[in-house]
């Protein structure tokens, strides 16, 4: 598990808080180093348990979640991220390199609010959270 530092201070405004969930520790790096750059604060976790279990702790602004993981998928963690009143709205992008198909259509249903196709550019990360959240330097 990596926590990116934040440069928050005391009297300025809150970063919003993104939290990464997948199991290569490569795409966590680069998620991490992106959103960083993009001004976000950045949980990370290495399955869709630690997942879960981090999102009810911190409660981020916006989850993006692998959908292949050992374990808990990132269908199964959506699923009991949207059974808890406490994680039910934090809006889940799922992230996967296959572009059509049962997990796209199972993740929308359970109320994922965007899909991230592999490999992630900065350009559509940014294009992609840009629909979810104000630019973070904003809060």
């Amino acid at each position: 598990m990596i926590f990116w530092k934040s440069s928050k201070t005391e009297t300025g405004p809150r970063k919003l808080t993104v939290l990464t969930v997948d199991d290569s520790s490569t795409i966590l790096i680069i998620l991490g180093k992106l959103l960083s750059e993009l001004g976000y604060e950045v949980l990370q976790a290495s399955n869709g348990l630690e997942g879960v279990h981090m999102a009810q702790a911190k409660t981020p602004d916006l989850i993006i979640m692998d959908v292949t993981m050992p374990g808990m998928n990132g269908i199964e963690a959506l699923a009991k991220l949207k059974e808890n009143p406490k994680t039910a709205a934090i809006p889940v992008m799922m992230c996967s390199a296959e572009q059509t198909g049962k997990d796209l259509d199972r993740a929308f249903q359970l109320g994922a609010v965007e899909y991230l196709i592999k490999p992630v550019t900065a350009e559509r990360l940014k294009a992609k959270i840009s629909k979810i959240l104000p630019p973070a330097t904003t809060m």
